[in-house]
């Protein structure tokens, strides 16, 4: 890597005003062609410039981050089957706890309502 130079840095700047501009914008060029910025990182808020073909620097942090969002779809579908396995679970713990209320006996009524509670949480999971 060269060493960064002022001419280097104030391109920085005007780079960083260019892409601020437009968000499409993915690479910007000096006026007298000299350097080249790419707008590069996970979420395109980097510039590495590079002059005559070799990179001045990675200027990381420098843009608004641009909000991208990766899925794992392997990972949604174990939770949505984790979601209808409690599901299926807090059912049958509920009838099992309702069964014993009998006449003035109130003893799973605190985990009734606790089980109440994790089915409003689990039922609140969109996917």
């Amino acid at each position: 890597m060269n060493q960064i130079s002022k001419e280097a840095l104030d391109f920085l700047e005007e780079a960083k005003e260019e892409f601020s501009k437009n968000s499409n914008l993915t690479t910007y060029r000096s006026k007298e062609e000299s350097f080249i910025a790419l707008r590069v990182g996970f979420r395109d808020d980097c510039i590495k410039i590079y002059e005559l073909g070799s990179p001045i620097g990675n200027f990381t942090q420098q843009l608004d981050k641009q909000h991208k969002v990766l899925v794992d779809y392997e990972e949604v579908d174990k939770v949505r089957k984790m979601k209808e396995m409690i599901e299926v679970q807090s059912e049958n713990v509920s009838r099992v706890l309702n069964s014993n209320l009998v006449g003035d006996q109130k003893y799973n009524v605190g985990y009734s309502k606790a089980l109440d509670e994790v089915l409003k949480l689990v039922s609140d999971i969109n996917i």
